[in-house]
């Protein structure tokens, strides 16, 4: 299941890989993922471009460093909320998009796990870079 899950993903790529962030912690710490970790590769899997720390595990980052980053995607496993309404992180494009901030709760059971469940985190996050790669190329 997981395979096909990423078969499908990597069907629909295109040239654009939108910077994707995943996020875990609370009020106002941020732990990313490490650009070495499986969940660095499930992002490139679906078609994105990790961005975090180097490393293979979540590791603290600065919110001037993740501004640098710019994530167009964040994922976190923790209340997407407190991402939104960080004024430090205003000016993120994952928090400015528009119609809505592009900041994806993610059930922690699916987002920090590796097992069968990682099937949904895949078939959600290419659903979710596609519509963001779609955006991207209406405005240019």
């Amino acid at each position: 299941l997981i395979s096909s899950a990423a078969q499908n993903a990597k069907a629909g790529q295109s040239p654009i890989k939108p910077r994707v962030a995943v996020f875990t912690g609370s009020g106002g710490s941020y732990y990313v993922a490490g650009t070495e970790s499986f969940l660095a590769d499930v992002v490139r899997t679906c078609g994105g471009t990790p961005v975090g720390p180097t490393g293979k595990v979540f590791a603290p980052m600065s919110i001037e460093a993740l501004v640098q980053a710019d994530p167009e995607i964040v994922l976190i496993s923790e209340k997407g909320t407190q991402v939104i309404s960080d004024p430090r992180l205003a000016s993120i494009s994952a928090v400015r998009a528009k119609p809505t901030a592009r900041v994806y709760e993610v059930a922690p059971g699916i987002l920090l796990r590796t097992g069968p469940r990682v099937k949904e985190l895949i078939e959600s996050l290419s659903n979710t870079i596609q519509q963001v790669r779609q955006s991207n190329g209406a405005k240019g």
